[in-house]
């Protein structure tokens, strides 16, 4: 399955790790699959092909470097590896993982690397002003510093998002999980979409009515308010994100399916949310008016 509980991850009785030192309660490592998303034979569309693995996830990876001054830059960092034989992920192709519920908005990728055989980089000859640019230093290197294996690994520094302590009170355990997916050029994907006629089609749609939310209790399509539709480009920017990433659940049911699907499904959701936060705003608003008028 292309995707993983937070509750598979987190012993309960453990606080969410916010640094190296918090670590120990995290289960290392959890085996599974990648939906990957690729053009449909024939066509330029782009679907879910399938779950490709396994892939090994070791979510409480503590890494170090020492730089020329002898400052010692430590960090944790998701990564994502492929190393059994036959395991078709390769050298140069995107991870894509995202955190669900999709509300979150939290996306996370990165290429698939090979480690170092030799002719390691050595950070001691370099100087770091910070722990960024200690992490820049080694994302941008062609290949993973700390890969020494055979197989190709992803990996995704300080990861963040629903390893937030307020963000974990706000969406608990049983209710959140990591959504991994797996494709060939994740930026050239999400230009493809972007560009796409069904998503240029959906972006002009949101100018006038819409239909959004619940059937039942939203029948007509909304219109929605300039401050929202102002925002509609960068909640699909989001939404063509989270979707190359696969489905959260039943990911059978979504093989052969255009992504556009989904990316459908979630921007509709995320006007939704954006328009119902701003119809309580301006209540909110309105009645601080009305109280001290």
């Amino acid at each position: 399955m292309g995707y993983v509980s937070m509750e598979m991850l987190f012993a309960m009785d453990q606080r969410i790790p916010q640094d190296p030192e918090e670590i120990s309660g995290f289960q290392r490592v959890v085996e599974l699959s990648a939906m990957r998303v690729a053009p449909k034979s024939g066509s330029d569309d782009l679907v879910y092909v399938g779950e490709q693995g396994p892939i090994g996830i070791d979510l409480s990876c503590s890494r170090e470097i020492q730089d020329a001054h002898n400052h010692s830059f430590r960090w944790w960092r998701f990564e994502i590896y492929s190393e059994r034989k036959g395991c078709p992920i390769r050298k140069g192709e995107s991870l894509v993982m995202v955190d669900y519920p999709y509300a979150k908005l939290h996306t996370h990728s990165a290429s698939f690397k090979k480690g170092f055989v030799n002719n390691r980089p050595d950070p001691s000859t370099e100087t770091f002003a910070s722990l960024d640019a200690a992490i820049t230093w080694v994302d941008t290197l062609k290949r993973d510093y700390f890969y020494t294996k055979s197989g190709v690994l992803a990996a995704i520094s300080k990861p963040g998002g629903m390893l937030d302590p307020a963000q974990a009170r706000n969406y608990p355990l049983h209710k959140s999980r990591l959504v991994i997916g797996v494709c060939e050029d994740l930026a050239s994907f999400e230009v493809a979409l972007l560009k796409s006629v069904d998503v240029e089609r959906l972006l002009r749609q949101t100018e006038g009515p819409i239909k959004l939310g619940p059937k039942a209790e939203y029948p007509q399509p909304i219109r929605l308010p300039q401050a929202v539709v102002d925002d509609s480009y960068a909640l699909m920017c989001i939404s063509i994100r989270q979707a190359l990433a696969g489905p959260e659940n039943d990911s059978v049911a979504w093989i052969g399916r255009p992504v556009f699907d989904k990316i459908n499904q979630l921007y509709r959701d995320h006007l939704f949310n954006s328009w119902r936060r701003y119809e309580n705003e301006q209540r909110h608003l309105s009645h601080a008016k009305n109280h001290f008028s």
